[in-house]
């Protein structure tokens, strides 16, 4: 697996992602998102304003965000499908 920040390069030099990501849920856009953009954990933790551990959790689906996390989310990566 390549570095985090090289992610975008290479799914660009490939001309698709390569990586199987399941987005339909809250933790497969999170990781999509991250994956698409080159960020660690840490970076995408600092640019929604929570803790790593928080988006590993979220991108395990070991729970959903809460509301005001939630739309932190939303604003980071578009419109996300209500969480049930």
């Amino acid at each position: 697996m390549p570095l985090i920040s090289a992610v975008p390069a290479v799914i660009k030099f490939l001309g698709y992602n390569p990586y199987e990501i399941d987005t339909s849920t809250v933790g497969g856009k999170v990781k999509q998102y991250r994956l698409m953009k080159g960020l660690s954990l840490k970076n995408f933790a600092k640019l929604v304003h929570v803790d790593p551990s928080t988006v590993k959790a979220w991108e395990e689906n070991e729970f959903t965000p809460i509301s005001e996390n939630y739309r932190k989310l939303t604003n980071c990566l578009g419109a996300l499908e209500p969480v049930l």
